[in-house]
């Protein structure tokens, strides 16, 4: 195969998953394995199918209220995607979202309904309130924090649900950690598509702080985030491995806003913001 060849394979792969958010599922599935590995339960097979679909209807759902709002063509290549696509794509989650129900139904209990059900719930205001037009700019509707919390419960919940003992701070430590990194990742995507948002009115903290205060949130955050880690997990007596996981993804994501002006040129920017959160799949090598 030629380097040609290799390069375009490469681009359509890249082309696709973003389209189609497959990076971010998988991505979840990875936070899953470190929820339920931190947790020390062992989640059953239909449990990552599950959840692997309610991760992918949510996402294309949240992109298909997006179309709704533009009124030209997308510029951005998951919104085109599903402007182009919109039937196809409505017809797609329903399926998905059914055969979610079903195995939910098959397989689980009543606590792993009543949780999913408001998981669901969440998931829906969520995006009435970021797709409506009398709630989409009030201050107090922070889309990407609705999107990490809704991120950081999909993945924990159900390893939460299994674990009969009381969390210990270190546990809960590290789900707010964990979280405050999914917040910072989506605040970074939010500053490098921040002129196509504004072209297209799609509203981000970044486009209500500006640029320049952005970068400087983002800094300062990440600095505190890290200091943090490193000063907590230096002290801690349990879950060492997770809390190295937890600095190693900040550490990347450190690494992304220092380069992110060739990543953003390159257009790998999502690919290699949602393979960060593949590194908790480390886990499984402690």
């Amino acid at each position: 195969m030629s380097l040609l060849s290799r390069f375009i394979w490469v681009e359509k792969i890249k082309t696709t998953s973003e389209a189609l958010s497959l990076h971010v599922v998988i991505g979840a599935l990875c936070g899953a394995i470190f929820a339920s590995e931190v947790l020390d339960q062992l989640m059953p097979w239909w449990w990552y199918f599950a959840l692997a679909g309610a991760v992918w209807v949510v996402y294309s759902l949240d992109h298909i209220a997006d179309t709704f709002l533009l009124q030209n063509e997308s510029v951005n290549i998951r919104h085109l995607f599903h402007q182009r696509n919109k039937r196809a794509v409505i017809l797609a989650i329903s399926l998905v979202s059914l055969l979610v129900f079903l195995l939910v139904l098959r397989y689980d209990n009543s606590s792993f309904l009543i949780a999913g059900f408001m998981l669901a719930l969440l998931s829906l205001l969520h995006i009435l309130l970021v797709t409506s037009k009398k709630t989409k700019n009030s201050l107090f509707v922070q889309k990407e924090v609705m999107v990490a919390l809704i991120y950081t419960l999909g993945i924990w919940f159900g390893p939460l649900l299994l674990s009969k003992e009381w969390l210990d701070l270190s546990i809960i430590l590290l789900i707010i950690s964990f979280a405050v990194t999914v917040w910072w990742e989506s605040i970074f995507v939010a500053l490098l598509e921040i002129e196509h948002d504004k072209k297209q009115a799609i509203r981000s903290l970044a486009t209500l702080l500006g640029e320049k205060a952005s970068s400087k949130l983002l800094v300062v955050v990440l600095a505190l985030h890290l200091l943090f880690i490193l000063v907590y997990a230096g002290f801690a007596a349990t879950d060492t491995a997770a809390w190295l996981i937890i600095l190693s993804m900040n550490l990347a994501l450190m690494l992304c806003y220092i380069c992110r002006k060739i990543i953003y040129r390159n257009g790998y920017y999502h690919l290699i913001g949602e393979l960060v959160f593949c590194l908790p799949a480390l886990i499984l090598l402690f």
